[in-house]
């Protein structure tokens, strides 16, 4: 949704708790230059961590799913689920849904995609929200077509996980120079 403030129009995606109060507010970090996103928007600042039902969750939109980086942060501040919302095209489908499954593996957290279906623009939308698990694995998945899915998470199985391949305990973050020129 745009949202406009003082500063510019940002790309913000809401969260809605089960009472209809909103539980989050995220503005998009990462903005799509290649189709001039940054022209138009301002890039938000902040991680977006908040609870629902009791479980620790993030939030990322779109073209955030691309730097491993900022859900890997959000993982070591505490988050178990992400939601991801997203309009990617549906001749990249296939990224999205590797992407996805990737931050869901190398994180041990479970993953909610959503991901707009038919044509915005001169763009179509590929669809394949999904509900992925700790393992890479899909609790539920949709296809290119508007559909609700369900899937339920098991959240004692990132506990068996965290502790059988503990990738952060085995970290080196003294090696990982992130700010490095490419």
């Amino acid at each position: 949704m745009a949202n406009k403030r003082t500063e510019g129009f940002f790309n913000t995606a809401y969260v809605f708790d089960r009472s209809g109060e909103v539980a989050a507010e995220y503005d998009k970090t990462h903005l799509f230059t290649p189709s001039g996103e940054h022209e138009s928007f301002q890039c938000g600042w902040h991680t977006c961590r908040f609870t629902l039902d009791g479980k620790s969750c993030g939030l990322i939109i779109c073209y955030d799913i691309r730097f491993p980086e900022l859900v890997r942060t959000m993982t070591l501040e505490g988050v178990d689920l992400l939601f991801a919302v997203a309009q990617w095209p549906e001749k990249r489908t296939m990224h999205l849904e590797t992407l996805a499954r990737a931050r869901a593996i190398e994180n041990q957290m479970f993953l909610a995609l959503c991901n707009s279906v038919g044509t915005a623009g001169e763009t179509r939308c590929g669809g394949h929200s999904a509900v992925i698990d700790p393992w890479g694995e899909y609790l539920a998945k949709a296809g290119d077509r508007e559909e609700i899915i369900t899937g339920e998470a098991d959240f004692s199985v990132i506990e068996g996980i965290r502790s059988s391949i503990n990738v952060f305990r085995d970290r080196r973050p003294e090696l990982y120079a992130l700010d490095r020129p490419v």
